[in-house]
């Protein structure tokens, strides 16, 4: 049975090039994102940004963005409130959980001005979906354990998100799962080229493998993983000839406690490490990585420019990767 979305549905307002009029976005396991240049594919992405950093200093987020001005819609005539909304599949039940977020500009700092976690719709009997936070007006509601509680405004931080400050499984489950979801969420936007890129280097053997991180610095562990089920080595290299048609073989080595990836070539009689690849190869490879290694939901931003016909197909089968950003040169040239 094909699992929902992590994330369903994104409600955006007065944030970045989204304007008064709130723009919904339905989406499903795999998203691909075509627009022309300026259109708000890579905004739409920092809406997500700002979801995966709901958890950690918000603010922080928002100032190594730019100032706050920055993400607010500037046709507004005066100084707007942002606002996201996403409605989330919940891991505790039938019913999703529905999550809002809005802040603005107070004096020169961001300030959040209303925050909610709470389900998607009324369940039987109720007239209102239960809420487990609902901040507004300057003071906030919360929920532990079917007891509701009032938070007054002195004890709030304008600048915490609840999904930051309330982290206790025990107490506030559908919280801290909610901020462990949005936490999980991984954007493979920046990109490293040349032969000094992080994901070329060999990698600490200690590095955890179950997915790879968004610079690529765990790839050999990853790929180690990987290699050792041998229909998945068989898709990776078959996968790998579309960015690369004389590769042979994939191989990992433990070299001074790091792992070390190499590929065998048609017509070699030696393996070449991931330093001297093509930055076609080595990226072609970190793509398949990520689409192969679906234990985690999560968001992926890829600047694709090549063979992203295959890899797309693929991906959509494997269900694991849900954003795409096709670049307007690559659409001309396929």
């Amino acid at each position: 049975m094909e699992r929902e979305p992590a994330i369903r549905r994104l409600t955006i307002r007065n944030l970045l090039s989204f304007g008064e009029e709130d723009t919904t976005i339905d989406l499903q396991n795999l998203n691909v994102l075509i627009g022309a240049n300026g259109s708000g594919k890579s905004n739409l992405i920092e809406v997500i940004g700002l979801l995966q950093n709901a958890p950690k200093e918000l603010a922080t987020a928002i100032n190594n963005g730019g100032p706050v001005d920055e993400w607010l819609w500037k046709g507004a005539a005066k100084t707007p409130t942002a606002s996201i909304e996403a409605i989330v599949t919940e891991t505790r039940g039938p019913i999703g959980l529905r999550y809002f977020l809005a802040f603005t500009k107070v004096g020169f700092r961001f300030e959040i001005t209303a925050e909610a976690v709470q389900k998607e719709l009324s369940e039987a009997g109720q007239l209102r979906p239960f809420f487990y936070y609902r901040r507004e007006d300057g003071r906030a509601y919360l929920t532990s354990i079917g007891a509701a509680s009032v938070i007054e405004q002195k004890d709030i931080n304008p600048q915490l998100s609840i999904l930051a400050e309330r982290k206790d499984p025990e107490h506030y489950p559908e919280i801290t799962d909610l901020g462990g979801m949005f936490g999980r969420i991984q954007l493979y936007r920046d990109w490293e080229f040349g032969t000094l890129a992080t994901v070329r280097e060999p990698c600490d053997v200690s590095l955890q493998s179950d997915y790879l991180e968004e610079d690529g610095s765990n790839l050999g562990v990853v790929l180690s993983r990987l290699l050792g089920r041998p229909p998945v080595k068989d898709q990776i290299i078959e996968l790998l000839q579309t960015f690369y048609e004389n590769t042979k073989d994939l191989r990992t080595t433990i070299e001074g406690g790091r792992m070390q990836t190499r590929l065998e070539e048609k017509g070699l009689n030696t393996t070449i490490p991931l330093i001297p690849m093509s930055d076609g190869t080595s990226g072609g490879l970190r793509y398949l990585l990520y689409s192969l290694s679906p234990t985690h939901r999560r968001w992926c931003f890829w600047p694709i420019k090549r063979h992203c016909k295959s890899i797309t197909v693929r991906a959509s089968k494997k269900k694991a990767c849900p954003v795409i950003r096709i670049s307007r040169r690559f659409l001309r040239t396929t």
